[in-house]
């Protein structure tokens, strides 16, 4: 009679394959998509289309994963193409509501700079040479 296999132990994982995790995935942009305002008019209520725009927050969310959790997932090799195309989505999706004006400005670049490696950068050239003199006085400082 064989042995019955033994428990590695820790949590189950909760996406055996990149598949079933796309199929979470599709359904987050999905409900962010199909998000819905009631606005009060003259005329009455009127229901408009409002997307919600796309986090990485509310994606792993969505995922009933923590933020650490979806980093995981995202090392793991076989994962590693499905996390990174959602998070690209999403930071594509506050690139156009920013650009659109859409929203808070300051917050969209707060996201993009925690959360999708963004940084304010400056790239400062110098051309010519740099002579630095010393007197006498000065090389005692050294």
């Amino acid at each position: 009679m064989p042995e019955p296999k033994k428990h590695p132990g820790g949590r189950p994982v909760k996406y055996e394959t990149p598949d079933d995790m796309q199929v979470k995935i599709d359904a987050y942009f999905s409900a962010c998509d199909s998000r819905v305002k009631q606005i009060v008019t003259k005329e009455g209520v009127v229901t408009v289309r409002f997307p919600a725009p796309y986090t990485i927050q509310g994606l792993a969310v969505a995922l009933n994963l923590t933020m650490e959790g979806l980093s995981e997932y995202q090392a793991k090799p076989e994962f590693s193409v499905t996390v990174k195309t959602a998070k690209q989505r999403c930071e594509a999706n506050k690139v156009q509501h920013m650009l659109d004006g859409d929203g808070y400005g300051p917050g969209y670049i707060f996201d993009l700079k925690n959360n999708h490696g963004w940084k304010d950068q400056q790239q400062i050239e110098h051309s010519g040479s740099v002579h630095v003199h010393f007197d006498q006085e000065d090389k005692s400082l050294l």
